[in-house]
């Protein structure tokens, strides 16, 4: 399964101009006390000296067996998985510091359940209050069930969980592919909400210093799930590639204020979505990022530089009609928003592609910061680019405010931009690209609050109604972006393109971003730190 995985990624890949390089890695040499552990255990049982001398699993599920004693699972062993394991794993203990618990999948070893796969409560299910627990799948290791379908069950079935963690507390979860957990094809009609990948929760304690990295989801429905509590803080979700799912990174929190992040999303590749389509039934959304709280919940985000909520150097295909947005931060209905309207929120160096209901880089809520996002719609014919609006009936308190759009590239949709004027920072928008709408459209949009409709030859009628500058942006009948070739980078300006060397340079916010990243674009390289940027990731 692992070849055919791998295979299917680099093709599909290839067919978006996406590719996963970086996804999965070797892991590093066990250190410390290792322990060997099969299905059913091997030879003497000593779990000493390696998978011929396993323990069987029931020895590792059993609590009496972790603890500080020799012969435990205690701080510091490596619990080395050999085999096929087709049930549950449970942990019933952490690490400390330095030490962590280490569950290591060895070459070929998978946890595969058949039938209705890994249970709600996960394939592996860590112990309420978790600390330094890192699973990793050794770049080979698999959590899969390729018996559960629509085709055989024509339902949903009950939930299964490939990994819960309730209260983890510097945990990782690296080197792993996660899926199939179930197999969809267009046109089946089957919610996939509580087929999930990883679920992490504050029950049983905190959740900080979670990171989620090196893996591959897919065949599910919501990948990440990261429920917060008050002070949550460094959630990390890096390198991963997702595919054939509905929901890549779901952070969320049911409660008002708190002081959460930061939470990162960044170096994902996301595609392939279209095998949950089910077109008028509209069964499933499908977002690569959707962050949104508790009905009425008004979560907030640290105000902190560095320390709130982060999406960037990610690429994000969306397919198919069932589409809420690549990156969808809730809001406009006021009732499960992503953050208060005070929340520190930044969307760059993103490319953002596909179709959508809400624009590709969907923000309504915090203070958002949208600065150079490649933002390609599926066609000049359909649906909106970018939208900013927000809703305030029933007394509901405005959720978002001061947004600031900046060096982004906007092309290849029916409508760029559809904006209500109030939301924008003084001065929050300028060196945009505006590009590919077509002429007859309604390519502008300007609410104030009534909704007035430009042509793209009506961009200046358009910029006074928004009464912002929008200063030094470009118009131009095509952006010259490379649309298809993985090896030149989905997004990528060609030469002559006007997105090349027209950009603000945003040096002085590179700080307020996690290591500086707004000072590189999505292929790593620096940025200038004086004179122009290019507009977009790139």
């Amino acid at each position: 399964m692992r070849l055919l995985s791998l295979i299917a990624t680099l093709v599909v890949a290839a067919a978006v101009g996406v590719y996963a390089s970086g996804a999965l890695v070797s892991s590093r040499a066990p250190v410390g006390t290792q322990i060997y552990v099969s299905q059913s255990g091997a030879g003497a049982q000593t779990g000493r000296g390696g998978c011929s001398n396993a323990h069987p699993l029931a020895w590792l599920n059993s609590a009496s067996n972790w603890g500080a004693a020799r012969g435990q699972v205690a701080p510091g062993t490596t619990v080395d998985l050999c085999g096929t394991f087709t049930q549950p794993l449970e942990t019933h203990g952490g690490g400390a510091p330095r030490k962590p618990v280490t569950i290591l999948f060895t070459a070929g070893a998978k946890i595969a359940l058949a039938g209705e796969g890994c249970p709600g409560s996960g394939c592996i299910n860590l112990a309420d209050d978790s600390e330094y627990v890192t699973i990793d799948g050794g770049g080979s290791g698999e959590i899969e069930n390729s018996e559960r379908s629509y085709a055989k069950y024509k339902e949903e079935g009950p939930p299964s969980t490939a990994i819960e963690a309730e209260g983890c507390h510097r945990c990782t979860i690296e080197n792993l592919d996660v899926g199939p957990l179930y197999l969809s094809e267009k046109g089946d009609v089957v919610g996939n909400t509580e087929i999930r990948g990883i679920k992490v929760r504050p029950e049983g304690g905190p959740v900080e210093y979670v990171s989620v990295e090196h893996d591959y989801f897919h065949d599910m429905g919501w990948a990440v799930n990261v429920e917060a509590e008050q002070t949550t803080n460094h959630i990390y979700v890096e390198h991963n590639v997702f595919y054939h799912l509905t929901h890549g990174f779901t952070p969320g929190g049911s409660f008002n204020g708190g002081n959460i992040g930061p939470v990162v999303f960044a170096y994902n590749r996301f595609y392939g979505n279209i095998n949950w389509e089910d077109g008028e039934h509209d069964t499933n959304h499908v977002d690569g990022v959707h962050c949104f709280a508790g009905y009425g919940d008004y979560p907030h985000y640290n105000d902190e530089p560095g320390k709130g909520l982060y999406v960037y150097d990610n690429y994000i295909k969306t397919e198919g009609h069932n589409v809420t947005a690549p990156v969808f931060l809730e809001g406009s209905d006021n009732h499960t928003v992503c953050g208060d309207k005070t929340s520190n929120l930044w969307v760059f160096n993103n490319v953002l592609t596909g179709t959508s209901c809400c624009g590709l880089a969907a923000v309504f809520s915090g203070e958002p910061h949208i600065f150079n996002n490649t933002l390609i719609g599926a066609s000049s014919s359909e649906e909106g680019c970018s939208l900013f609006n927000s809703d305030t009936e029933e007394g509901r308190l405005l959720a978002v405010q001061d947004v600031r759009f900046e060096n982004n590239v906007v092309t290849r949709c029916k409508t760029l931009i559809d904006a209500e004027k109030q939301l924008f920072a003084p001065h929050g928008m300028g060196h945009n690209l505006w590009a590919g709408a077509g002429s007859a459209n309604e390519a502008f949009v300007c609410r104030d609050p009534e909704r007035h409709e430009y042509l793209f030859s009506e961009y200046s009628q358009w910029r006074r109604c928004m009464e912002n500058d929008e200063r030094h942006s470009i118009i131009a009948r095509t952006a010259k972006l490379e649309l298809g070739s993985p090896l030149a980078g989905l997004g990528e300006p060609r030469p002559g393109s006007p997105a090349l060397h027209h950009g603000a340079n945003l040096t002085s916010l590179c700080a307020q971003t996690p290591e500086e990243a707004l000072c590189k674009n999505i292929k790593g390289q620096a940025r200038p730190h004086a004179g122009a940027w290019n507009i977009g990731a790139y």
